[in-house]
């Protein structure tokens, strides 16, 4: 037999896969981040605006792709900062804490336009456009009350309670209450459908006398009701509604004519601007 000398057979190594460069996104985010902080966020398109706040979500992810998705899905960047956590969480790579972010910082954007304390509402075209304000992109019923001095000047905006997307339970003594802490002579009330019109229900009407009655008998003036609808806002004072209502609270509690007169005069200071059809 004869014997070969053979060299035993090697098996050669897998040439290693090119390590991704890792830095990429790295310094991509550091170069967006100097650049808003160069130049402010009119130096950003939308797709770097939402691309940037999702660095803080998304922490290794290319963010790109997701902030165009986002877009193409709402349709502009003040819809995506507007839309509800579930509708976020539909888009591809949105998770709940990134959805959590962009409807954290869309609230923030509301909060921070509402108008400033000691505003003067002395109008129902200011006092609906200061209502609504406080119920943009709110998802639930909300009741708010606002305490006015004797000039209509706005001494504090409180939240009296938050309720589901189709009712909020409120207390009239809650809102007396608030009223007399802040020590405030006028007071106008109010509350959204955020999933519906603005109409007065009798509901409405009904708690709305409820809470002119018990005003009276605090030295309070009940100015407006606010309804925040969907459609559009209407204030029950511009409506006639509030004056009908005060008229009936007199007769019933058989009011002093003092009473009467404060009552009476201290609307003259709150203006009906226009009237809702």
């Amino acid at each position: 037999m004869e014997l070969r000398n053979t060299k035993p057979t090697t098996t050669s190594k897998p040439t290693p896969k090119k390590k991704a460069d890792s830095n990429i996104h790295k310094d991509h985010r550091s170069r967006l981040k100097n650049q808003f902080m160069s130049n402010g966020i009119d130096a950003l398109t939308d797709i770097q605006k939402l691309e940037l706040l999702l660095f803080y979500s998304i922490p290794q992810k290319d963010t790109n792709p997701i902030a165009h998705k986002l877009l193409a899905e709402f349709g502009s960047i003040k819809n995506v900062f507007a839309a509800n956590i579930s509708d976020l969480m539909k888009v591809s790579g949105i998770k709940e804490n990134s959805a959590t972010l962009i409807k954290f910082v869309g609230s923030m954007l509301n909060y921070c336009s509402r108008p400033d304390e000691e505003d003067v509402i002395d109008s129902t075209s200011k006092g609906k456009e200061f209502a609504s304000k406080y119920f943009a992109h709110i998802e639930v019923e909300q009741f708010y009350v606002f305490c006015l001095t004797k000039s209509n000047k706005l001494k504090k905006s409180v939240l009296i309670n938050s309720g589901t997307a189709g009712e909020v339970n409120v207390q009239i003594r809650n809102i007396t209450q608030v009223a007399i802490e802040n020590k405030c002579d006028r007071i106008i009330v109010s509350h959204n459908h955020p999933c519906g019109k603005a109409i007065m229900s009798d509901q409405d009407c009904k708690f709305t006398y409820s809470l002119v009655c018990s005003c009276i008998l605090n030295n309070i003036d009940v100015l407006d009701h606010i309804i925040v609808g969907t459609d559009r806002t209407i204030s029950l004072y511009e409506q006639g509604i509030i004056e009908k209502l005060k008229m009936k609270a007199a007769n019933t509690i058989q009011l002093s004519e003092e009473k009467r007169f404060f009552i009476s005069e201290s609307s003259k200071s709150y203006i009906k601007s226009s009237i809702d059809e």
